[in-house]
């Protein structure tokens, strides 16, 4: 795509996602806010990953005014368009604020890139499939043409003959 190119269903797609339940768990998950008293949890975080992401799911929406996410299109020198997400997480605590932030765009970013390299994978492994049926369906070809020349009577070709036939028939 070219730098011109802008959807704005793009941004709103990943703003979704940067604000999506399950990106906000792995940060509670990872930074154990589930026991900071700022998300109401002083309890130990329940081992249970479902059990967690039952309980937390519910805590992260009561807490979701602490952090906002805010998209805009903005101007470069050169006068491209870029597109700007905005993430802000408020706190008492300016290190937790600033861990938060960092953990849930480095979360972002990691699940990004898992998905994108699964993505990767299964078109590698349908592409070999792909290559796999097509050079079978080469040989059948081929074995098909031999018993055509053979059923009528085609003189077979000799050494020189096949130097010049295209690849795919050798």
């Amino acid at each position: 795509m070219g730098s011109d190119y802008y959807d704005p269903t793009d941004i709103d797609t990943e703003v979704r996602i940067l604000k999506s339940d399950l990106l906000a768990l792995q940060v509670i998950k990872q930074l154990n806010l589930d026991k900071q008293p700022e998300f109401g949890g002083t309890e130990p975080a329940p081992s249970d990953s479902l059990a967690l992401t039952t309980d937390a799911c519910s805590r992260t929406r009561k807490k979701r005014a602490h952090y906002s996410l805010d998209s805009r299109r903005s101007s470069s020198h050169t006068g491209a368009q870029h597109q700007i997400i905005e993430i802000h997480y408020r706190s008492a605590d300016k290190n937790l604020a600033a861990n938060v932030v960092n953990t849930l765009i480095n979360t972002y970013i990691e699940q990004n890139f898992k998905t994108r390299f699964e993505s990767t994978m299964q078109a590698s492994d349908w592409l070999s499939k792909q290559m796999v049926d097509l050079e079978m369906k080469v040989q059948t070809s081929q074995e098909k043409l031999v018993q055509y020349q053979k059923q009528h009577e085609i003189l077979g070709i000799d050494e020189k003959q096949t130097s010049r036939l295209p690849n795919w028939m050798n």
